[in-house]
């Protein structure tokens, strides 16, 4: 197993170079306040391989559902995807909202 260069320091990440990556306050509040009331989703330009793990890390990967994480600048097209998962299972399109 590789073992990325960064490792986790309760809300921070620190990378091989000692910089550091923290949540802001309260993003695990607010994601369980917005959790329990809609369904989460990301649409992101970046590597999934990279992204996940980090999420997972801090714990977070969990609160999403349906994400599209690819390498590519096309993020309609993730959006749309998204959109069609979710009316596939019975949610209307009209109550989406997409924030960026």
């Amino acid at each position: 197993m590789k073992i990325p260069p960064y490792e986790f320091r309760g809300n921070c990440l620190i990378d091989s170079t000692g910089q550091e990556l923290c949540l802001f306050h309260g993003v695990r509040e607010f994601l369980d306040w917005a959790s329990e009331r809609f369904v989460l989703s990301i649409a992101s330009w970046n590597l999934e391989d990279k992204v996940r793990p980090i999420l997972e890390g801090f714990g977070l990967w969990d609160y999403f559902t349906f994400s599209k994480i690819e390498s590519h600048p096309n993020k309609a097209d993730m959006i749309r995807r998204t959109l069609d998962e979710l009316s596939s299972i019975g949610y209307n399109i009209e109550d989406v909202i997409y924030v960026g």
